[in-house]
């Protein structure tokens, strides 16, 4: 480690007085502090353990919450001199320095004395991410609200073991995506999928760098997958060769359908993309200084990633994505659906920092079916809570409206901004897709004192409504406010809607609506297999017992339960070994929809 300001050296010679030398001294010291700054980059800020966030404690062996001393770094800064811990400071020299648009630039430099270090940060509206590297620690600087960060003090050794001991979820070779439809169009399957490439050296290293984020904060790492390779790099390079910078590309495709006609069969997918940067280091510290970016590389949602880099323009591309029949990185219970995407396509060129710890309006109860208005600003939170009694069944809260807001629902009081993204947990969930328009579900809320929040990631304003089930005396499920959409299926299907072995029916569903059918599966039945193919967005469901509405809604992979819960309406389910008797089919018309609907079995 080096001292915060290095002295020159005094040497003695015979002869010298001591009172001279000591005014040379003196006026070497003076001309040295004259063209050197000495502000520290941080300020000791109070930050609780809960403010500092969740971390796995085997990598990170201290952190601490510190505010910018915005005048100690500047592009113009020689030195900067970091005060990272109480018993550790160093000196960073410049290399030079990067800028990109909205205001972003990057200082990108080496400590002092230490030929095998690298300094990197990125500030943006007053904020700053950074890393520090040297050979056995690293640290990170990362913005949690406005004017507070968090240092990590990281043990590189652990940090590598965590990467090469863990098992990143599983991908897979590029798949074929027949009669594919993504927002009602065609997809269409880009050769590029079949020849792409392995990461270049600057692709493998932000591979790396977005896998330690998620291994510091104990998340699950992602796995490289060819097909999201191809569709992130070609797309650096369209932009670059067409000189724009865009999630949609000049033929107005989106991510989501690149992804596709890349032949990556998608469930859920995300995007950032980044422009001027010419190191992984300061384009990764560009997007954790960015909530956006920030929560799809920390996505839960995310199984597989491709990083595709042009050096031409430094652009560069992370494709997100989980592919149709996973769920397992981890377990997702209530998706949304199309997929979530919390890259806005045109994001606001400053963005602001989430306001911290909103306070509940006391006037903010939702009762049992009651409908709210809301009206939100950028970057203003609004909260409520719900009181949910003894033995209530399917909570459901939901937002609609105009603009661009995000719903949170959690057990637990939000946090806010440490809560911001998306979550899928039994107690906490919030979609954080595009618009007004999102919806939770919980099939069995715990008694007690339940927490909402909508963020106005853009300008939004619309309705909340909270409903729930409360079972009567006889068992049967009830709610006490007229029913929302979906309906509950007819318990018992009429004897019209039976399938037989071979035949086809067609299915016309509007917006929301079910419809339920049966089979009679003979005994040593093999190879059910069930099948729709057709226009619109139908969702399968195939269940041994009773579909349950709408808690059943979502995908599911179970031996006796499937839901696909893919894009477009063309979906095969198949169990191999099948029990006998009566197995239950419903479609759900995500949006209108017209589908053939066939089972065999042998």
């Amino acid at each position: 480690m080096k001292s915060k300001i290095h002295f020159p050296r005094t040497v003695t010679k015979a002869g010298y007085s001591p009172i001279w030398l000591l005014l040379v001294f003196v006026f070497l010291t003076s001309a040295s502090r004259a063209e050197i700054p000495t502000n520290d980059l941080f300020i000791e800020a109070e930050a609780t353990a809960e403010m500092l966030g969740t971390v796995d404690p085997t990598i990170v062996l201290r952190q601490r919450g510190v505010s910018l001393v915005q005048d100690a770094l500047s592009p113009q800064s020689e030195l900067v001199f970091i005060n990272l811990f109480e018993n550790v400071f160093l000196t960073a020299e410049l290399d030079h320095v990067e800028t990109s648009s909205g205001g972003t630039w990057a200082w990108i430099g080496k400590v002092q004395g230490e030929s095998d270090s690298e300094v990197t940060f990125v500030v943006n509206n007053g904020n700053v991410s950074g890393t520090i590297t040297l050979p056995d620690l690293c640290y990170h600087i990362r913005p949690l609200q406005s004017g507070l960060h968090v240092i990590r003090e990281i043990d590189v050794a652990a940090l590598q073991d965590t990467l090469d001991s863990a098992s990143p979820t599983g991908s897979s070779e590029p798949q074929l995506v027949e009669n594919a439809q993504f927002e009602g169009q065609p997809v269409f399957l880009q050769t590029f999928q079949l020849n792409s490439q392995p990461f270049l050296p600057e692709e493998q290293e932000v591979f790396t760098l977005l896998n330690q984020e998620r291994a510091v904060q104990g998340l699950h790492l992602l796995a490289a997958d060819t097909a999201l390779i191809a569709a992130a790099r070609a797309h650096s390079q369209d932009m670059s060769q067409n000189n724009y910078f865009s999630h949609t590309n000049l033929q107005g495709k989106s991510a989501g359908q690149r992804m596709l006609e890349a032949g990556y069969s998608l469930n859920a997918w995300g995007e950032n993309i980044a422009a001027g940067f010419t190191t992984p280091a300061s384009v990764m510290n560009a997007w954790m200084n960015s909530p956006g970016h920030r929560a799809n590389i920390l996505g839960a949602s995310f199984c597989d990633v491709g990083v595709g880099y042009e050096s031409q323009g430094g652009y560069w591309t992370q494709d997100f994505g989980r592919k149709q029949g996973v769920f397992s990185c981890p377990d997702p219970q209530t998706p949304t659906n199309p997929p979530a995407d919390p890259v806005d396509p045109n994001p606001p060129s400053d963005p602001v920092t989430p306001t911290p710890e909103p306070t509940p309006d006391p006037g903010n109860d939702l009762s049992n079916g009651q409908t709210k208005a809301f009206s939100l600003a950028q970057n203003q939170t609004l909260e409520y809570v719900i009181q949910v009694p003894a033995n209530a069944l399917n909570l459901k809260v939901t937002i609609s409206g105009s603009g661009d807001a995000d719903l949170y629902v959690k057990r637990s009081p939000i946090q806010w901004p440490n809560d911001f993204g998306p979550h899928n947990l039994a107690e906490f969930k919030a979609p954080f897709n595009f618009g007004s328009n999102e919806s939770v579900v919980f099939a069995a809320p715990a008694e007690g004192t339940w927490h909402v929040l909508i963020h106005g990631y853009n300008a939004s304003q619309g309705n909340i409504v909270a409903t729930w089930d409360i079972p009567t005396d006889s068992g049967q499920g009830g709610n006490d406010t007229p029913p929302s959409t979906p309906n509950p299926p007819t318990p018992n299907p009429p004897s019209s809607n039976q399938l037989t072995n071979g035949a086809q029916v067609n299915v016309n569903l509007s917006q929301n609506q079910i419809k339920e059918f049966s089979l009679n599966l003979p005994a040593n039945a093999q190879n059910l297999v069930v099948t729709i193919t057709g226009s619109g967005d139908a969702d399968l469901y195939v269940k041994r017992s009773a579909i349950n509405w709408p808690q059943d809604f979502g995908p599911h992979n179970s031996p006796e339960f499937k839901s696909l819960w893919a894009i477009g309406s063309n979906e095969t389910l198949i169990f191999q070994s099948p029990a006998s008797g009566t197995w239950h089919i419903l479609l759900h018309g995500y949006t209108d929809a017209n589908v053939t609907l066939k089972a065999t079995w042998q």
